[in-house]
């Protein structure tokens, strides 16, 4: 799973122009034909979400917009790479929103599989 982490443009609800989300889009279709990329969204800004925390049993519920954009994600993508550095390779390729003119960070995270936990 590749998350890209937000940033205050992100968080501002600022998108790509049409050029650059062609861009995406394209990257993301011959991704999708090729058996790699199994799925990826981009998220809106925390001011539209809310975050659930439970203290022993007890939930809370905290309505956004949340404070530190660098801890919040501006989107994600789940793709099928045969190691690490397939994935790391990849996303080195991928043109992600604004890579071009300010700092853009993502993280590259391996998802559980049931074999994992001893399941088939």
């Amino acid at each position: 799973m590749i998350l890209l982490k937000a940033n205050d443009r992100a968080e501002a609800g600022i998108v790509p122009d049409s050029q650059w989300l062609g861009r995406m889009a394209r990257h993301n279709d011959e991704a999708v034909k090729a058996g790699v990329l199994l799925m990826g969204e981009g998220l809106k800004p925390s001011a539209s979400a809310s975050r659930l925390k439970f203290t022993r049993g007890k939930p809370s519920v905290m309505d956004g917009p949340f404070a530190e954009a660098k801890e919040l994600l501006a989107g994600f993508w789940i793709i099928q790479a045969r190691s690490l550095q397939a994935a790391v390779d990849w996303a080195l390729d991928y043109p992600f929103p604004f890579r071009d003119t300010e700092e853009v960070e993502v993280e590259i995270r391996l998802l559980y599989e049931m074999a994992d936990f001893g399941m088939a």
